[in-house]
C-alpha cells in the first residue's frame, strides 16, 4: 500500500551546527500507526516537527524531502505551509496546558482550527467544535485550566481531527495521565485510524503504549533510527541491543517482581558522538567492529531494519537475556 507521507534524510541542526536528527526516513500508511520511540533527546519530537517544518530555532531543518500523497511539501512557502498544516498533517503537541490558550475556551479554540481550514461561518463553526469534543468525550466547554489533564489531551485531538487531515502526529499524547486515561486516549486515536484510514506517527517512550497501539516501530538513538520493522516483530524479538534494553525498562504485566535492567551510561552529547556505533560505550555486546565504523541500516527479515553488527542468532541470545 502507498504510504501518506514519506520522508527522507530528514537532517536537523543545532546551534553549534551538530546533527540532532541524522538522515532519518519514514514512511507513514493509511489506517496505521508508526511508532518512533527511544530515550529523551534522541531527536523524536524534533522529527516530527521536521515533517511539519515546525523546528524551533535555534535549531534548523537543514536537509531532507517530505512529501504528502507523493506530493513533495518540503521547500514550500508560508501560506502553501499553512495549508498543509492542520488540514493535511496535524499535531498533537506534548503538553496540552501549554498548547492550549489559557484565556478561551476548548470550543472557541476548535471553532477557530475550523473556521481556518474548513471555510465554516462562525455559527457553523462552534456547532461542528461542539460535535469534535463530544465525540472526543469533552462535554465541558471551558476554558483549559477547569479541564483534568485528560480532557485537555482530548480536546487537543478533537482540535487536530476537526479538519479531517490525513496524517496525525501525536508527540507523547499519554504522558503525565493515569493509566485509565491512558488507554481512553490510545483507544479514540485507534478509532480514527480504523474508521478513517489516518496515518499516525506516534511519538513515544512508553514501550506500553507502542505495543498496544502501533503497527511498525522506529527505535532512534542519538538522532539515528537503529531498528524497525513491524511492533510484533521488533518487540518480540529485538535485533539491536538498544531495542533490547528499551524493553527491558518497560513494566511487565504479570511479573511485577522481575527487575527492571537499566541501560548503562547516557545518551552521547549531539556533536560529541563517539568514533563507530554511537551506542557501543553503553552496549553489553559491543566488539571492536563496533568502534570501527558506524552501521548503516540493513536488511533484518520481513519488512525489518537494523543497524547493527551482531548476527541474528546473537541478538536473539542478547534479547533473551534481557
Amino acid at each position: 500500500m502507498n504510504a501518506v507521507l514519506t520522508a527522507r534524510g530528514l537532517r536537523v541542526t543545532g546551534p553549534s551546527g551538530a546533527l540532532l536528527v541524522d538522515g532519518v526516513d519514514l514512511a507513514l500508511a493509511p489506517a496505521a500507526v508508526t511508532a518512533l520511540v527511544g530515550e529523551s533527546g534522541a531527536g523524536k519530537s524534533l522529527t516530527g516537527l521536521a515533517l511539519m517544518d515546525l523546528v524551533p530555532g535555534p535549531a534548523r531543518l537543514c536537509g531532507g524531502e517530505v512529501a504528502l500523497d507523493g506530493r513533495p511539501i518540503s521547500g514550500l512557502g508560508p501560506r502553501d505551509l499553512r495549508r498543509v498544516r492542520g488540514a493535511g498533517i496535524a499535531l498533537v503537541p506534548q503538553d496540552p496546558a501549554a498548547a492550549l490558550d489559557p484565556v478561551a475556551r476548548v470550543g472557541a479554540q476548535v471553532a477557530e482550527v475550523l473556521r481556518v481550514h474548513r471555510g465554516l461561518g462562525r455559527a457553523a463553526a462552534r456547532a461542528a467544535a461542539a460535535e469534535a469534543l463530544a465525540e472526543v468525550g469533552v462535554t465541558r466547554d471551558d476554558h483549559p485550566h477547569r479541564l483534568s489533564g485528560g480532557q485537555r489531551q482530548r480536546a487537543l485531538i478533537a482540535m487536530a481531527l476537526a479538519p479531517g487531515p490525513r496524517v496525525l502526529i501525536a508527540d507523547e499524547p499519554t504522558a503525565s495521565l493515569d493509566p485509565t486515561v491512558q488507554i481512553g486516549v490510545l483507544d479514540l486515536i485507534a478509532a480514527r485510524r480504523d474508521q478513517g484510514g489516518l496515518a499516525v506517527l506516534l511519538i513515544s517512550h512508553d514501550i506500553g503504549s507502542v505495543a498496544r497501539l502501533a503497527d511498525r516501530v522506529a527505535v532512534m538513538y542519538a538522532g539515528r533510527i537503529v531498528e524497525e520493522g513491524p511492533v510484533r516483530s521488533v518487540l518480540g524479538a529485538p535485533r539491536h541491543p538498544y531495542t533490547a534494553g528499551l524493553i527491558a525498562l518497560a513494566p511487565r504485566m504479570g511479573r511485577p517482581r522481575v527487575p527492571r535492567v537499566p541501560i548503562p551510561g547516557s545518551p552521547p552529547e549531539p556533536g560529541a558522538l563517539p568514533p563507530g556505533c554511537p551506542f557501543a560505550p553503553r552496549c553489553p555486546a559491543r566488539r571492536a567492529a563496533c568502534e570501527a565504523a558506524r552501521p548503516e541500516l540493513r536488511p533484518a527479515g520481513p519488512g525489518r531494519r537494523v543497524a547493527c553488527v551482531l548476527t541474528h542468532r546473537e541478538a536473539s541470545a542478547l534479547g533473551e537475556a534481557q
